[in-house]
């Protein structure tokens, strides 16, 4: 699987969208150090975390190890996955990949999901824990967005993340056919799993990296999910 050239096949689309999208007077508020999006549960295929793990420098993976252990820990005493969702981003934290100055650390080799999120409206909003909304001010906000571009109820654009999720979804089949299983799992977690398995280190084992995963995903079934297929 050439996955840089499905990161390069994926971008390619979305530039000649963001082109067409600003040349009909649309505008999108995403930039270098525009962070709030990156506290968002990302979901990843095992070759994206491959590919992940592969790029890392010793700092970041400290960093990783630390959010590892964070995410395990609310991961664990979360009561449901919705639950789990608004611990992982508002008492985890931000992606552990982000630089000093809330930029991607990873930007080359970020996963699908994070190429395809792109905002039609402010940073704050991206931030934003619509739970603690006024009823006043949610009905404002959802007033105020263009149900033809964004993923409703979101202000985040649905073109493109159909674009990501299509790439991923050809990861997914491959790894299928290739590997014998399905991989998919929170970025985090799934990239330091991939970086502890020596099963993973050169592809020589794909069972026993099967049955690596299945065990880390019985544990933390939020965090990952193996699929044996049929």
């Amino acid at each position: 699987m050439n996955i840089q050239k499905k990161m390069k096949t994926l971008n390619q689309a979305i530039d000649a969208w963001q082109r067409e999208y600003k040349e009909q007077g649309g505008r999108l508020f995403c930039g270098r150090g525009c962070s709030n999006c990156c506290t968002l549960y990302v979901r990843i295929t095992g070759v994206e975390a491959l590919h992940i793990a592969g790029q890392l420098t010793p700092e970041q993976s400290g960093k990783l190890k630390l959010h590892v252990d964070k995410m395990k820990l609310h991961a664990g005493g979360s009561a449901s996955m919705t639950d789990f969702l608004h611990r992982a981003r508002f008492k985890v934290g931000p992606c552990p990949f982000l630089d000093p100055d809330g930029a991607c650390g990873i930007y080359q080799c970020r996963p699908f999901a994070c190429r395809g999120m792109l905002s039609t409206r402010p940073a704050e909003w991206c931030g934003a824990d619509f739970s603690l909304l006024h009823p006043l001010e949610k009905e404002a906000y959802r007033s105020g967005l263009d149900r033809e571009v964004v993923a409703w109820p979101t202000h985040y654009v649905e073109a493109t993340q159909y674009m990501a999720e299509a790439q991923e979804g050809d990861v997914v089949a491959w790894m299928t056919e290739s590997w014998g299983f399905r991989l998919v799992g929170s970025l985090g977690y799934l990239v330091w799993l991939v970086r502890e398995s020596e099963a993973m280190s050169d592809l020589s084992d794909m069972a026993g990296a099967a049955e690596f995963f299945a065990e880390k995903g019985r544990e933390f079934p939020y965090l990952l999910t193996l699929d044996r297929g049929c």
